[in-house]
């Protein structure tokens, strides 16, 4: 069979400040998605707003995005996602649109 799932997240680009995170190994009266608010506890976030409550906008996701790249670049590191990552994203979609197609559960492997 395979390993069972620990959990999930869930992201809205709508709402780009919220992580939904459900962890499957929480107490049974306690299972369902929690709501995560980001803060200056998250990266990048208090280099705009020392405080939370102050959400981040889509420009400043596009800075933070031009940093991690030149930085990557400038400092030969490695940088993520890479086509690696866009090509096992590519694998997930296929999935769900086959397994839509057929009605059934398609493992990602199977694409």
């Amino acid at each position: 069979m395979g390993l069972a799932p620990a959990g999930a997240v869930f992201f809205n680009q709508e709402r780009m400040n919220e992580i939904k995170l459900y962890r499957a190994d929480d107490p049974a009266g306690q299972q369902g998605f929690r709501t995560i608010l980001t803060g200056p506890a998250h990266p990048h976030y208090a280099n705009y707003f020392p405080i939370p409550g102050m959400g981040l906008g889509y420009n400043d996701q596009k800075v933070i995005e031009a940093h991690e790249l030149i930085a990557a670049i400038a400092e030969d590191g490695p940088l993520y996602p890479d086509f690696r990552a866009g090509w096992k994203t590519c694998q997930v979609i296929d999935a769900v649109l086959l397994s839509a197609e057929e009605r059934r559960w398609v493992r990602v492997e199977e694409v």
